[in-house]
């Protein structure tokens, strides 16, 4: 985030960009977790950054929200970005660790 002064004193803000997180979801059988997405198909569980959560609070929160589970956050994969959307996507493995299906 870059915070520039202006002539007058007015701090605006420029270079914002949006945070996301996403999981690829296995259980003991090796089956992968996919939600289908209204808007881009099958794909991992995740989403935004709320202010104020970390890395891993989105990930459990977003992972419970759209399948109904529960997840370990097993390791760390990579970090890539969505240039038209200015969306930084942080993306983890992790395993199933309770709760049951939901759509």
């Amino acid at each position: 985030m870059c915070y520039n002064v202006g002539n007058e004193g007015v701090i605006s803000v420029s270079n914002l960009h949006k945070v996301s997180v996403a999981a690829l979801v296995t259980n003991d059988a090796g089956k992968i977790l996919l939600v289908n997405s209204p808007w881009r198909g099958w794909e991992y569980p995740g989403g935004l950054i709320e202010p104020g959560e970390t890395f891993e609070e989105a990930l459990h929160r977003e992972v419970r929200e759209e399948s109904g589970v529960e997840i370990e956050i097993t390791g760390f994969v990579g970090i890539c970005k969505n240039v038209g959307l200015d969306i930084v996507n942080i993306d983890f493995t992790a395993k199933y660790a309770g709760g049951r299906l939901a759509t």
